[in-house]
């Protein structure tokens, strides 16, 4: 707290960014299921957005976002079934949600698929090249675009993009923990 007779604060205003394509995302920390160590269990039943949601406060992420858009769409299905129990609202959400985004297409899962770019600085020898060797785990696929580096005298800078993507079906555990 700034106990000086006269506090002052700043608020930083960055706007709101509107006709953002693709969108929904399944965020990468998002719950899928079935539970990894449990696969009799089936949670989450229902998944929301939970990423850059326009709201009153624009930089609240995570689940205590996601509550509230599940929990109004349930209210709103009460409203016109009267005599549907909890149960019933669930099944209709689960049976009629679409995987569809604002492209018309299937939605994006950003744990399925990831893209990085990478700089790297040489501090070897001049005229030095480097090759990509990618040992992924099982289920997992790497690739490297600008998979050979180039550095010469003048060149110590390079930038590479590298794409992960992972078979959700087929992905391993093994003495190191597990892919997800």
């Amino acid at each position: 707290y700034d106990l000086s007779a006269n506090p002052t604060a700043t608020i930083d205003v960055k706007g709101t960014s509107i006709g953002i394509k693709p969108t929904p995302v399944v965020a990468s920390f998002s719950g899928r299921g079935p539970n990894w160590l449990n696969p009799e269990i089936l949670k989450p039943k229902l998944i929301a957005p939970r990423v850059n949601i326009l709201a009153a406060w624009t930089s609240v992420v995570g689940t205590s976002m996601a509550c509230p858009h599940v929990s109004c769409a349930a209210a709103l299905i009460k409203s016109v079934h009267l005599n549907w129990c909890p149960a019933v609202i669930r099944s209709a959400m689960m049976t009629t949600a679409t995987i569809i985004n604002n492209k018309n297409q299937s939605m994006i899962d950003e744990a399925i698929r990831k893209t990085f770019i990478r700089t790297t600085t040489d501090v070897g020898e001049a005229n030095s090249i480097y090759i990509a060797n990618i040992v992924a785990p099982k289920g997992v696929t790497v690739r490297v675009e600008q998979a050979k580096l180039v550095f010469t005298p003048t060149v110590k800078k390079r930038s590479f993009l590298v794409v992960v993507t992972a078979d959700g079906k087929h992905l391993g555990v093994d003495d190191v923990g597990a892919v997800f």
